[in-house]
């Protein structure tokens, strides 16, 4: 009977070993310990099972921040809570997150709630304030996924797009702007080249959605470790 034989590299090996310290420095994760990891080329799987969507995310988000990571598979599920919410007192939790949340403008965003998914839409003028939703209902009990289909307001063309988020790009000092190409097209913006680390593409991304005249941005980025 053959046998396959797994092997791995140091430098996978080292990748595993910092995500999972990297894990154990998370806050709010339950119990770091639980979460498997595995890495293969450098792509990251995390699995097994996390209390919440907020800590699903922290887990994901902890994996990226250590070097040597390509990409993150997550394949994390949600554990069962003693007493799931009914869709009812769902649609009120997230009402009442969404309206005591400082910065999320709760009169233009509508939810809907189907089963233990949240349904989030409507109209608003910033980036940040969609995320924030989301953020903010991720962190309730018994919300096993959200939709996000808050759009942006219209925003008029700008000649000067490219040149004020390369600019911005230039003075982030999180960011080595020479391998980041900016290319707009009306009020869309796409970001190409290579970054050094998953942290790096995100700070890319969140310094173009600065800009008062996009309304998408696509994040072509690619993690380069280099030699």
């Amino acid at each position: 009977m053959n046998t396959k034989t797994v092997t791995h590299s140091a430098e996978d090996l080292k990748v595993r070993h910092d995500v999972q310290s990297e894990l154990g420095w998370q806050p709010g994760l339950d119990d770091p310990a639980h979460i498997g990891v595995a890495v293969d080329g450098g792509v990251v799987t995390l699995s097994g099972e996390v209390g919440s969507l907020s800590q699903r995310a922290a887990a994901v988000m902890a994996a990226q921040r250590v070097v040597g990571v390509l990409a993150v598979n997550d394949e994390l599920h949600l554990r069962p809570i003693l007493s799931e919410p009914s869709g009812l007192e769902l649609a009120k939790a997230v009402n009442d997150v969404l309206r005591w949340s400082s910065g999320i403008p709760e009169d233009r965003i509508h939810l809907e709630v189907q089963g233990h998914s949240v349904i989030l839409s409507g109209l608003v003028d910033w980036n940040y304030q969609r995320t924030a939703a989301a953020k903010a209902v991720r962190r309730i009990d018994g919300v096993h996924a959200i939709d996000n289909r808050i759009q942006l307001s219209g925003r008029p063309d700008a000649q000067d797009v490219e040149h004020r988020v390369r600019e911005a790009i230039i003075r982030n000092a999180a960011l080595d702007a020479r391998n980041i190409v900016v290319k707009v097209d009306g009020t869309e913006l796409t970001l190409s080249g290579t970054v050094r680390s998953w942290i790096e593409k995100h700070e890319a991304e969140t310094t173009a959605w600065s800009s008062p005249n996009v309304t998408q941005v696509h994040n072509e980025l690619v993690v380069h470790l280099g030699d």
